[in-house]
């Protein structure tokens, strides 16, 4: 009897030497009498398919965060416009006391600091409604170099008492970028804030590095911090809303979730990751002016 061909077999291996997946697939070659005569090995590279499915799950983890984002904005937008009524009107009536002093001299400390705290309260829920989307664009031709000065400017007293350096690095020349300035400086007052914190928590001096740079069509800016990194396990989740790696009370979990959803409604990414050398860093890339509405500008 003559031996039946085998059914193809098939095998996935990593080749070391053309560094890539490859799928094997072993066939009998048989004459026109079916008898076996060799053997067919045909290999197929699978690093474009491979490459396909990296993109595949990373845009369906976007889409997974942003119909998050979208769902949990409704619902936030609605308590914050009713939480924003009853505190103007508790700023507006502290604002009318300070002013005036109606009241006892003994008291002012503690006038101030309830106006202090309603006040506090009142930028909560400004960054709830930044985060639910209610807050429109009021996009311009920006310079990030001075929003990341202010910024650094407003958190150096922060950074002195707790021993950290701040070294920036800025092109020369960078396009600008169309946006609203006041949501930009909130996206890395927020991400500075968490650096700050994160080099605080491990307890030494440390150092916060913010480099700006342009890249074809997009401008990219990274904060790397000396602290102790993040968590594998919390780097899925680092921009998920009400997510936060710090102890209770010292964080709410929104302020990188209000920068991602900044960052993606100015048309940019931003990326959290852990530096070879340790420490975090967020890469912020935002979309440049392009040439033609610079000609009409």
């Amino acid at each position: 009897m003559r031996p039946e061909p085998t059914t193809p077999a098939m095998r996935e291996m990593i080749d070391p030497a053309l560094n890539g997946p490859f799928m094997f697939t072993v066939t009998d070659l048989v004459d026109q009498e079916r008898r076996r005569t060799g053997m067919v090995l045909v290999a197929r590279d699978l690093t474009p398919q491979s490459k396909l499915e990296v993109e595949r799950e990373e845009l369906r983890k976007r889409l997974t965060q942003s119909e998050k984002l979208a769902a949990l904005g409704q619902f936030v937008a609605g308590i914050a416009h009713e939480l924003n009524n009853p505190l103007q009107g508790v700023l507006g009536h502290l604002e009318l006391l300070r002013v005036t002093g109606a009241f006892p001299k003994q008291l002012r400390k503690e006038v101030q600091t309830i106006y202090r705290e309603a006040d506090r309260a009142a930028k909560i829920v400004r960054n709830l409604l930044v985060f639910a989307g209610s807050r429109r664009l009021a996009r311009r031709a920006v310079s990030l170099p001075p929003i990341l000065q202010k910024v650094i400017a407003l958190r150096s007293a922060a950074c002195r008492a707790a021993d950290i350096e701040v070294v920036r690095h800025y092109d020369q020349k960078m396009p600008r970028v169309p946006s609203d300035p006041l949501l930009i400086h909130q996206v890395f007052l927020n991400i500075m804030m968490n650096a700050e914190q994160a080099i605080v928590a491990a307890g030494r001096p440390g150092r916060i590095e913010i480099t700006s740079t342009s890249s074809g069509d997009r401008v990219i800016t990274t904060v790397r911090d000396t602290g102790n990194g993040i968590p594998e396990g919390a780097l899925p989740r680092i921009f998920e809303p009400f997510y936060t790696t710090k102890e209770v009370g010292k964080g709410t979990g929104l302020g990188l979730a209000i920068a991602y959803g900044i960052v993606v409604e100015h048309g940019g990414e931003i990326v959290a990751s852990n530096h070879p050398e340790g420490g975090a860093m967020f890469t912020v890339e935002l979309p440049a002016r392009r040439e033609a509405e610079r000609a009409k500008a």
